[in-house]
């Protein structure tokens, strides 16, 4: 399994359980534990 695949397998997970993913920290959060050569792309 891909990063991109466990976020996304992450992100339907939040959105199941009723999470606002359109929260700018949301995306903070994703951001700031991805490596910098997925960050870079």
């Amino acid at each position: 399994m891909t990063t991109i695949d466990n976020i996304e397998r992450v992100l339907r997970q939040l959105e199941a359980l009723g999470d606002n993913l359109e929260y700018p920290s949301t995306e903070t959060m994703i951001e700031s534990n991805l490596p910098p050569s997925v960050l870079n792309k």
